[in-house]
């Protein structure tokens, strides 16, 4: 009986996804067709109207919204609609949940690595970090850009980090990729991302959007954005760091929001299957 029951869990794992992934497809496609139709049909003569235009109209309505994203304007508004949607109870963990799903689309193009590991010495340690442009504009540095990448380095915990502008140089390889170091990029945290003064206005002191737009562009997920409060570095500093999640309103959806997604991104981890081991007594 276990025997036929493990049988059946076999068959179950190879039909189970692409059944899902067939009825999700024609969901999608009947839903589009279906709401689409109306409006389309009251719109064009009944002669130019055929079966499945629905369907391309809504294929050109989502082309249009990633083209729209693209807009800085859009993506300020996208993230004002987010942070309001991660305030509320129980929205923001349904919100939370299909935004982690979301990720797994490649968007942008780019495969989900990041170029390559290095070490960089700095005095007498060596810090590893993780090369993320190889072509720095010139409106940067200038003359000064010929021979310089950006270098990404991880802080504790892997949810922050800094990235520096560093000589070729100065670093050494050490791998061909971030999979053959076998650490987890489970995300991208923007950092001290913009300043929120006591009044409540906000300041772009650095500038903001960089890591998200990074985080597009190497095929990783965006976990969230920290803003910069006095409290924070107060409470970072005296080894308090959970008193953030009972400060400024505005801070404490910042971090849940990064919590909620990194949660996310560490059970999407653990739910892929283990990889093989060899023991050798």
């Amino acid at each position: 009986m276990r025997r036929l029951w493990n049988t059946f869990l076999k068959g179950l794992v190879a039909l189970l996804p692409v059944t899902l992934t067939v009825y999700l497809v024609w969901w999608l496609g009947s839903t589009a067709e279906r709401i689409l139709s109306g409006p389309l049909r009251a719109l064009l003569p009944e002669d130019r109207y055929w079966p499945g235009l629905g369907l391309v109209v809504g294929f050109l309505l989502v082309l249009l919204v990633g083209v729209m994203v693209n807009a800085y304007v859009v993506r300020y508004l996208l993230r004002i609609g987010e942070a309001f949607l991660a305030r509320i109870p129980i929205v923001k963990t349904i919100f939370g949940a299909f935004k982690d799903i979301t990720q797994f689309l490649p968007a942008g193009g780019k495969a989900r690595d990041l170029k390559r590991v290095v070490l960089w010495r700095f005095g007498g340690a060596q810090l590893i970090g993780f090369v993320t442009e190889e072509n720095v504009s010139p409106r940067l540095f200038g003359d000064n850009a010929e021979g310089l990448v950006a270098v990404y380095f991880p802080m504790s915990y892997q949810i922050g980090g800094y990235t520096l502008y560093l000589p070729v140089a100065e670093l050494t390889d050490r791998w061909a990729g971030v999979d053959q170091l076998g650490a987890p990029v489970l995300g991208m945290v923007e950092n001290m991302s913009y300043f929120i003064a006591p009044d409540g206005s906000e300041a772009d002191i650095f500038g903001r959007g960089g890591a998200e737009q990074a985080a597009q562009r190497l095929g990783l997920p965006f976990l969230g954005a920290i803003p910069m409060f006095t409290e924070l570095r107060v409470n970072s500093d005296a080894g308090t760091p959970t008193k953030n999640f009972e400060g400024h309103p505005r801070l404490i959806a910042a971090l849940e929001q990064i919590v909620t997604h990194l949660g996310g991104e560490v059970s999407k981890r653990n739910l892929q299957p283990a990889a093989p081991t060899l023991n050798i007594t």
